[in-house]
């Protein structure tokens, strides 16, 4: 019998420095809620799977920042948490109508009564920011309820069914004192400080492996050589930006490297790049340092052997043991595995999708049959966010993690193994590394938009001003220098350009220009008018763009573009939008929608005939929520078109589809909002998905609404 099939699974866990330089507040949360519901239950599910061995790369700036919290550091949200609801001003409770909701409706708000009651107080605001209307709606009970609720969602499975304290406030539901917060703040506390001695206690125990990042997750190529953005991706315009900070991207190592040693008693033998990014000169300097393997993405891999990482029809790879097994670069000894990124993906992105059961299970058998074909020993690189995508999962994930590993931990043909226990296996050697990131194999997201590029500029304009100055004591020299460190993060670039989106663009970016001024003023040095300034232009919205209907219509549902007024009147939505999930392929080239009475219409536009890609096994999943929370999936397949008396709506197919929906099947009326999103598959794989990242909003429109179109 072969050899069993190893399997190296690796979490990543990481969030940037949010604390601004200025106030020493955190200006964003993330760190803490995260932590509350990720970081402290990943690691103890693993006491219920003792045959199950992972990795778990920490970046230090999030682990930092756990003790910083544990030493009395708040964020801006706990703040306004421990203010007297009666105390609240107008400006707190705008913010808190904001940020206090950023949860997944589904899987967190929707789940407490009390907490979907004051959602649904919010959506009557209809975006109102008059005080006097929002004091109208929300009383103080109202308030402090929702100073409570917000925090106590992101409590984590395994501590909620644990903690009294929690039990005790979630029993109550409601009507929450001011008391109850100092209940929820030892909590969290209490929560906090079991995450790192959980994962030392783990590591010593030989149960997981602990990998780490550079210190401030930066893009480690892009600071020895910015122009590598080019080589990686030609078609970007050139720029001037020329600079060799080798010695900050040596400093980002060794101080992860000595931060980690520091927390849990030895050295990490690996390490997972910021953004699975690696040059030549990034392998070259890790090995220096010590590190024994790092990782990438199978694109990395297929550009530089120059070859395509085809997939058969059931998905595995052509030449599975092409991506399976650690390599080498010439005559360096330092272990490079290259992540499956199909299977990495299917967890973070589409398993949320399914049942528990069916999804750890659809993931085994893809192991077990990359295992049938392979005949010498190999390793599966599992490599993914560790922290978000669970909000999307039942139950934070934690049904499909316990399927996932009891399944794993039972199959004769399947192993996990640590990346560190991987490098056992034979390696092959690499000719070449053509330097990339995980994401489309270059650096477009980090220095392909002018925003990235003019942020870049403020970067190494402030380095330059603080390098010239010598003759300073070391201790403001060491400060500034650290400020520059964290602004080299790659957060801050992930932001602009319109690559990805976000509500709190603009918080990224002052973190991003404080710590350049900050940086400065350690030295004494003045702060250039160009840091005062935001880096981007406009603000981008979070999910699709949605061109509203200027009337009504009442298309034909034939599947054809009969005529050009047919559809003339009707709204657009459009696909740019952020996200690392990238399209396997364009389907969609344009999404029309509008309204009667009594109907949505859309009109889905495709690259090829509608009716080719639906009888060819493919599928259109048209995904609604309404303001009540309610979902209704719409299935557009082979059997779609013409009427059909078991279903409320009609569906025409031919070069496009047509369809219209009731408004009742949607429980919509008028003035009332709902959300959607559109995906496509083909032989149940998502190929693409409209908008990539977040969902659509809309309102069914009133007669009002089209006549703001037609003022003169």
């Amino acid at each position: 019998m072969p050899a069993p099939l190893s399997v190296a699974i690796l979490w990543h866990m990481h969030q940037p420095d949010y604390r601004d330089p200025f106030s020493g507040r955190f200006l964003l949360p993330w760190v803490r809620l995260h932590a509350l519901k990720n970081y402290y239950g990943m690691g103890k599910l693993l006491h219920r799977h003792p045959r199950i061995r992972v990795t778990f790369n920490f970046v230090p700036s999030l682990l930092n920042q756990i003790e910083l919290y544990l030493q009395g550091e708040k964020d801006v949200l706990q703040i306004i948490t421990a203010r007297p609801a009666e105390q609240l001003t107008a400006e707190d409770k705008l913010y808190m109508l904001q940020a206090f909701f950023s949860a997944h409706p589904r899987n967190q708000i929707f789940l407490y009564p009390r907490f979907r009651e004051l959602y649904e107080k919010r959506s009557r605001l209809n975006g109102s920011t008059d005080p006097a209307v929002i004091s109208g709606l929300f009383s103080t009970d109202d308030w402090r309820d929702l100073q409570i609720w917000y925090p106590l969602s992101f409590f984590d499975r395994e501590f909620r069914e644990s903690d009294p304290r929690i039990a005790t406030l979630l029993s109550k539901g409601g009507r929450f004192s001011e008391a109850d917060k100092r209940l929820l703040e030892a909590a969290e506390l209490d929560l906090l400080t079991r995450i790192i001695p959980l994962y030392r206690e783990l590591a010593i125990q030989d149960r997981i492996e602990i990998s780490t990042s550079p210190f401030y997750h930066p893009i480690l190529p892009l600071l020895i050589d910015p122009q590598l953005g080019r080589d990686a991706d030609p078609s970007l315009p050139e720029y001037d930006l020329d600079f060799d900070w080798t010695r900050d991207a040596d400093i980002q190592v060794s101080k992860a490297i000595t931060f980690m040693s520091e927390r849990f008693g030895k050295a990490p033998a690996g390490i997972w790049p910021s953004e699975g990014s690696l040059s030549e000169a990034v392998i070259a300097l890790l090995e220096k340092q010590g590190i024994i393997w790092t990782a990438a993405d199978e694109e990395n891999l297929a550009r530089s052997l120059g070859i395509a990482m085809t997939r058969q029809e059931d998905q595995t790879l052509e030449h599975p043991g092409l991506l399976y097994r650690p390599y080498h670069l010439k005559r360096s000894k330092l272990r490079l595995f290259f992540r499956d990124h199909l299977l990495s993906d299917l967890i973070g992105f589409h398993y949320q999708h399914l049942p528990a059961l069916e999804a750890a299970a659809d993931f085994v058998h893809r192991l077990e049959a990359i295992a049938a074909k392979l005949n010498t020993p190999a390793v599966v690189p599992i490599i993914l966010d560790g922290e978000n995508p669970w909000e999307h999962y039942e139950s934070d994930g934690r049904p499909f993690l316990d399927e996932l590993y009891r399944l794993l931990a039972s199959s004769e043909k399947l192993r996990t193994v640590t990346f560190s226990e991987a490098c056992d296996l034979a390696a092959a050697p690499l000719r070449q590394y053509r330097a990339g990131s995980w994401i489309g194999g270059n650096f477009n997201i980090w220095i392909g938009a002018e925003e990235d590029r003019r942020a870049w500029h403020l970067l190494a304009k402030t380095r330059e001003a603080c390098t010239r100055m010598i003759d300073v004591p070391e201790e403001k020299k060491n400060r500034a220098f650290e400020h520059l460190l964290s602004a080299e993060g790659s957060d801050w670039f992930w932001w602009y350009g319109g690559d990805n989106t976000t509500s709190e663009l603009d918080r990224f970016d002052l973190l991003f220009r404080n710590h350049l001024q900050a940086a400065l003023t350690a030295l004494d040095l003045t702060v250039h008018a160009s840091l005062q300034l935001p880096v981007f232009h406009t603000r981008k919205p979070m999910g699709g763009k949605v061109i509203p209907p200027l009337y009504t219509i009442t298309p034909d549902l034939d599947g054809e573009v009969s005529g050009f007024c047919e559809w003339l009147e009707a709204g657009r939505l459009e696909a740019a939008t952020g996200s690392s999930m990238h399209r396997a392929e364009i389907i969609l080239t344009a999404i029309h929608f509008g309204f009667d009475d009594r109907h949505l219409y859309m009109r889905l536009d495709t690259t090829r005939p509608a009716r080719h890609l639906l009888t060819a096994g493919g599928r259109f999943a048209l995904t609604f929520s309404n303001w009540h929370g309610k979902t209704l999936e719409i299935i557009l397949d082979s059997d779609s078109g013409g009427i059909d008396p078991a279903m409320p709506w009609r569906c025409g197919v031919g070069q496009v589809i047509e369809c219209s929906i009731p408004l009742s099947s949607l429980l919509l009326e008028t003035g009332q909002p709902f959300s959607l999103f559109i995906q496509f598959f083909q032989k149940q794989i998502p190929v693409d998905r409209w908008p990539i990242l977040g969902l659509y909003e809309l309102t069914v429109p009133s007669p009002q609404d089209y006549q703001k179109h037609w003022q003169v």
